[in-house]
């Protein structure tokens, strides 16, 4: 048997996933000027911010990115209103009601108040998986429950997490808690890595209907293990190992990856879990997301691993 480790890709997959190593550059270098301060809450934000401005470059120009506040046509006579951390909107169509200044004096750290009708997407971006975090972003995100009357009808919501530390990786158990069904438009998210692993991993979930989690199995690991049998068929392995393959100009190539099995999550961890995450939400965000059909999707961004024949 062999094993396969040699990457490559389409068009501009390495300057593609430069975008999402640049997101995780700018979260270290903060992270490591803060590490010996008592709060560490700035590495959050620098993430935060980092993921807004890769949006907003990514997107169409029709599209607008920032930080801040979703106003509700309603009359009320208390009303507290909600900020967020990513909004989407219509860039060209809607007004922004007002605008405040924050720490990040970039065009994207600017809080705007975008009016809710105006609005497609809202994601909450926390530093670390941990239980503490996806509750707090789910507690955020249900938020919208009170105006969803009112969002744009291609309305989805997301977290994004920047990275899963190594004491959180040895049992899949904790991700069972990032699966709601109460929150309006609410389908899933991206860790951008997994601590001490290579960082051109991504773990993409979205949620399944499935009811055990297989409680020994790790919430990530190397998916290296990938091997080619003497015909020339994958060979997984281990469990939760996993292989997607396509056929391209007469020649197998193969995704691999590793797939923890959780109570109605699907978590995915592989080198085109970013490449998934902004293909989907690009098409969420365009109103043109079908599950069905995503063997159409566009490939910009992926890495394959190539044998011979096919």
């Amino acid at each position: 048997m062999k094993i396969l480790t040699k990457r490559y890709g389409t068009i501009g997959w390495e300057e593609f996933l430069q975008t999402k190593k640049n997101i995780l550059a700018d979260y270290d270098a903060v992270k490591k000027l803060t590490k010996n301060r008592p709060v560490k809450t700035r590495h959050g934000d620098a993430g935060e911010a980092s993921f807004r401005k890769w949006l907003s470059k990514f997107l169409p120009a029709k599209y607008g990115v920032t930080s801040g506040y979703v106003i509700p046509d309603i009359r009320a006579e208390r009303y507290i209103v909600k900020h967020f951390d990513v909004i989407v909107y219509d860039k060209i169509h809607s007004p922004v009601l007002w605008v405040e200044t924050t720490s990040d004096d970039s065009e994207n750290g600017k809080r705007r108040a975008i009016p809710a009708k105006y609005v497609y997407s809202i994601f909450e971006v926390k530093s670390t998986l941990n239980a503490k975090n996806i509750n707090e972003a789910l507690a955020k995100l249900h938020e919208a429950n009170y105006f969803a009357g009112e969002l744009n009808a291609a309305y989805s919501s997301a977290i994004v997490f920047i990275e899963v530390k190594s004491n959180q990786q040895k049992n899949c158990i904790l991700a069972e808690k990032l699966y709601r069904t109460d929150i309006f438009g609410y389908w899933g998210g991206i860790i951008l890595r997994a601590e001490n692993l290579d960082d051109n991993l991504s773990g993409y979930f979205e949620f399944i209907d499935y009811y055990n989690t297989e409680k020994h199995m790790p919430l990530v690991k190397d998916p290296g293990g990938l091997q080619i049998d003497e015909k020339n068929n994958p060979v997984l392995p281990g469990q939760g190992d996993i292989c997607e393959a396509i056929v391209l100009d007469d020649k197998w190539h193969f995704n691999k990856g590793y797939s923890p099995i959780i109570k109605n999550v699907h978590l995915c961890w592989s080198y085109n879990g970013f490449p998934y995450f902004a293909i989907d939400v690009l098409d969420r965000i365009n109103g043109e997301f079908d599950a069905e059909t995503r063997v159409k999707r566009m490939f910009f961004g992926m890495s394959f691993f190539q044998i011979s024949n096919a």
